[in-house]
């Protein structure tokens, strides 16, 4: 060299070399070494080394490499892009000689995997795809968002998952715990770790059947576990959208139990959640329509609870297990269908409502009878009315159903008056219960009674109102002047509330019998008990002793007043204003008031009315007087004086017997004179005449 006969290496000699030949690996590797050397001295970057240096088969320049492989990411016995310098070269130099010294950049995952994606042995080989899912799976976590990205769907359009069925696209894939059906290609990796299942997330691989397929299978009747896809779908239940919930709440895809076992010949019976019910055994025993469900149930397991919040009922809704117990052509139902309802009933109370019960569910003593809580009752009594009674073997159970142990007063007073008791013996019953019941009427109550028709009439097909009859008198003869009834003491006294009375003086007194009734001869043998009865006042008595009254009638009433007259009517008797001609005089057909009619026969002359002669003991009784007084005499002798001479002479006679101041008379005209020439007399006053002389 000092000779000058070696000169130092230039960097184009170096280039003149390169331009010559591709280089050896080894080669390759002190040129790199060199070069960093070269630039660490402060030499300029010339990019004529990269672009002349060739290396491999293909006598690639290294002007195309931009990569450096970083083995710990990816594997290096692994393809790699054509832009990445074989790992035997770059494994001979530091990262800061490679990033730093020759410009490199590490090679990043997402330009591995654009270039691994498309690899014909990722579709085909199981071995070397799980291969590259374990390089990615290994660094993805630490890669921006982006790249993710671009890797997740250059992946997902490639069938390069491993399965149990070959290579499946990622969407078509399914996780190793997805056990739903046996046919599903689920993922199978050599080695699984938790890296492998996030990249399977990340490139789409399904976490659960999707809800379609399982539908389907389950409709076309697909081999499957019905059990286990219930318990499948309550694991994802959380993660399925609202419209998916919708479809598995209201699509009828829900086996129903073959209770006959027919099944097996015809096609499974499908129906919404919300129709079927949980598969115990009494609900099954009640024939209804019972999901299928081969194996041990639970409300409270997770396919129990995922069921019922589809809609599967745990119980039978009220009117459904009401209308079981009385609609149902099978017996045992209805009384399986009662006792459920009864050994349930904590979980129909709220809902419970008797008032508003519309379904005749209870059975009744009547056998195959059923009632309403509202229609019927505990008490045996309120049959006699055709009111229903619970059996007697419900009846501690009454309060819980809401029956009352008698009807009250507003179904009692209806049913009496719509359908009122036939026969005495009937309605005397009757009767009595509503006695028993007659402290829970209202006024109003009453008050209809009294306008109703439902007292039966002994051998007459009617009914009469309370006020239009009355109660039997013990003298039963009196009882045919009455419509009468008498159903013993406890019911009489609650038709007595109702407005049938005993007969009042009132009564007595409206008793009319003609006398061609056949009624007559009875009517006339009781009159004094009538009369008793009527306790008549003093006018009554008296008009009923005077005519027109009958004959017959007015004896009786005359003896009547006559044996009351000094308990009844002294008190109130004024002869002087009676002007009532009750008092039978001598003449048969005549009768005078008291004042009109006198004790001594003479009067008779001037025509006075004499009472009759048996009454005569009483007369002073009744005020009548011996004699008129002067003013009647007088009054008499004027207006009726006597027709002729023997009349007046008794008539005068009869006067002076009196001791009056007749000096009132002397210009009356009463004196009869015979006059031949007339046939009618001819009176006088007293001083226009005068006594006969001897001397004629």
């Amino acid at each position: 060299k000092g000779a000058n006969f070696i000169t130092e290496l230039s960097f184009e000699d170096v280039l003149v070399e390169l331009k010559s030949r591709a280089l050896s690996e080894e080669e390759i590797i002190k040129l790199l070494k060199w070069w960093i050397s070269y630039l660490s001295k402060g030499n300029p970057y010339d990019t004529r080394l990269l672009t002349f240096t060739q290396f491999g088969d293909s006598s690639q320049t290294l002007d195309t490499i931009k990569f450096y492989l970083n083995p710990h990411k990816i594997s290096s016995d692994i393809d790699i892009p054509f832009e990445v310098i074989p790992y035997i070269i770059s494994k001979n130099f530091t990262q800061q000689e490679l990033t730093n010294g020759l410009k490199w950049k590490e090679l990043p995952l997402v330009n591995w995997a654009n270039f691994i994606v498309n690899d014909p042995g990722l579709e085909t080989d199981p071995k070397f795809a799980e291969k590259i899912h374990h390089v990615l799976a290994k660094n993805l976590e630490s890669i921006p968002q982006q790249d993710k990205e671009t890797i997740r769907l250059s992946f997902i359009a490639k069938r390069c998952i491993p399965t149990k069925f070959g290579m499946k696209f990622p969407n078509e894939s399914y996780f190793e715990d997805v056990n739903l059906f046996p046919n599903l290609p689920t993922i199978k990796f050599q080695n699984s770790t938790s890296g492998i299942r996030f990249l399977m997330g990340h490139f789409g691989v399904r976490k659960i059947v999707e809800l379609k397929l399982i539908l389907e299978r389950l409709v076309n009747q697909e081999d499957c576990n019905f059990v286990g896809v219930v318990k499948y779908l309550a694991s994802i239940y959380d993660e399925l959208k609202d419209n998916e919930k919708n479809i598995l709440k209201n699509e009828s895809i829900w086996p129903k139990e073959d209770l006959l076992g027919s099944q097996t010949t015809k096609k499974i019976q499908r129906f919404v959640a919300r129709d079927l019910y949980v598969p115990i055994r009494s609900l099954r025993e009640l024939g209804l329509s019972i999901i299928d469900w081969n194996a041990e149930w639970s409300n409270s397991s997770k396919g129990g609870k995922f069921l019922i919040e589809l809609g599967l009922q745990e119980y039978p809704k009220l009117e459904t297990i009401l209308n079981l117990a009385v609609f149902s052509n099978d017996p045992k139902i209805r009384e399986l269908a009662l006792k459920y309802f009864i050994d349930n009933y904590d979980k129909y109370s709220v809902h419970y409502k008797p008032a508003e019960i519309n379904i005749a569910f209870l059975p009744c003593s009547t056998f195959n009878t059923y009632a309403k809580p509202s229609e019927c009752f505990t008490n045996d009594r309120c049959i006699i009315m055709n009111f229903k009674v619970i059996r007697e073997d419900l009846r501690s159970k009454a309060e819980k159903f809401g029956i009352q142990q008698h009807p009250n007063h507003d179904k009692l007073v209806k049913r009496l008056t719509e359908n009122p008791p036939q026969g005495e013996n009937n309605a005397m019953k009757v009767f009595e219960y509503l006695y028993s019941r007659q402290h829970d009427f209202t006024d109003a109550d009453w008050n209809i009674l009294n306008n109703s028709e439902f007292i039966p009439i002994k051998n007459e097909n009617k009914h009469i109102k309370p006020r239009d009859c009355f109660f039997k008198l013990k003298d039963e003869k009196l009882n045919e002047f009455f419509l009468c009834v008498d159903f013993g003491t406890k019911a009489n006294e609650f038709l007595s509330k109702c407005g049938v009375k005993k007969q009042t003086s009132n009564d007595f007194a409206e008793i009319k019998v003609d006398p061609s009734h056949k009624l007559w001869k009875l009517y006339v043998e009781k009159f004094p008990v009538i009369l008793e009865n009527i306790n008549p006042n003093l006018e009554k008595i008296l008009n009923l002793a005077a005519p027109p009254t009958d004959l017959k009638l007015r004896t009786t009433a005359l003896k009547y007043f006559i044996d009351n007259f000094d308990r009844k009517y002294v008190g109130v008797y004024n002869p002087g204003t009676v002007n009532i001609a009750f008092l039978p005089c001598s003449n048969s057909n005549a009768y005078a008031s008291p004042s009109d009619c006198f004790i001594n026969d003479e009067c008779m002359i001037m025509n006075f009315q004499i009472i009759r002669k048996d009454l005569r003991s009483k007369a002073e009784k009744f005020g009548v007087q011996q004699n008129p007084d002067y003013k009647k005499l007088t009054e008499k002798l004027i207006e009726n004086p006597p027709q002729n001479k023997n009349e007046a002479k008794k008539v005068f006679e009869y006067l002076n017997k009196f001791n009056y101041n007749w000096n009132t008379l002397i210009n009356s005209q009463f004196i009869p004179i015979q006059d031949e020439n007339s046939p009618n007399n001819k009176y006088i006053k007293p001083n226009d005449c005068f006594f006969k002389l001897k001397d004629d």
